[in-house]
Formats: structure tokens, sequence, C-alpha cells
């Protein structure tokens, strides 16, 4: 039986909700530390989770003039969500975040079985609640590994 887009976006709250407690908890010396997911710090995490629900969004709006480049060169894509965030503080990527997800959430309504589209957003769906629960769980250990850290 196929999931419904509705049961995926609690699945991604439910994710979502767990990756935002974990940031928050995040002292100020350790948002911009690298080594969390290879060389990125947290906050590269978040611009990198931000790409990519900005990329669902645009697929949404208008799937005829979606690029998939960048669906099949994921590291240029990451490396380019990443460099356009350098720039932003904590907080801004913060909200960022939130807004961009909130704004995900809002055009994943519009889309009904009836669309040739659902399958496909319905896999990306499930694609980000693995994102946000793999960086949860990595940003967990990170802090683990790194709490005694000195700064």
């Amino acid at each position: 039986m196929d999931t419904n887009i509705e049961e995926l976006q609690i699945e991604l709250f439910s994710a979502y909700t767990s990756f935002l407690r974990v940031i928050k908890q995040l002292e100020p010396d350790k948002r911009s530390r690298s080594g969390v997911s290879g060389h990125w710090s947290p906050k590269d995490v978040i611009s990198h989770l931000i790409g990519w629900d900005k990329s669902l969004q645009e697929f949404i709006a208008d799937p005829d003039e979606f690029n998939p480049d960048p669906l099949y060169d994921t590291n240029t894509f990451n490396a380019k969500s990443v460099s356009e965030r350098q720039h932003q503080s904590w907080d801004e990527t913060i909200d960022e975040l939130q807004s961009s997800y909130k704004n995900m959430q809002t055009i994943i309504t519009t889309v009904t079985t009836e669309m040739k589209i659902y399958a496909r957003v319905s896999d990306w769906l499930k694609r980000r609640r693995v994102d946000y629960e793999f960086h949860t769980s990595q940003i967990e250990e990170w802090i683990e590994l790194k709490g005694d850290m000195p700064n």
C-alpha cells in the first residue's frame, strides 16, 4: 500500500521537529565548527537541508520548467546550497530553515493523486524525511563526541 502525501508530511514533520530540537541545543561555539558531516559544520548541514527543501518547492511549483540537473549532481548542488548561505548568521540560517520548511509544507498541500508529479513528490518527501533523520543522528553523535571539546 502506497503511503499518501499527508502521512508523509506527518513523518517529515516529526523528523524536522526532532532536527530543530537537536540543533537548538548547540552551544554558539559549536554551530560553525566543522566535522559534523565530513567537513560540514552544523550550520552547513542546515544550509544543505534548506537547499533541498527549496528545490522540492520549485519542482512542485513548476514541474515542467524544473531543472533536474542538481538532482544528478548532488555534490555540486550541496556545495552551492552551503556556499549561498555562508554570509548568513546562525539565526538567519535557522529563520530561513523554518520559513522554507513552512513554505514547503504549504505547497505540498497542492499536490493531489491525479497529478503526474504525485509519485515523484511522494518519493522526494520520503527522502527529505530520511535526510532530516540522518543529519539529526549525526549531530547528536557529534554533540556526544565533541561535548567535552575545549573551545
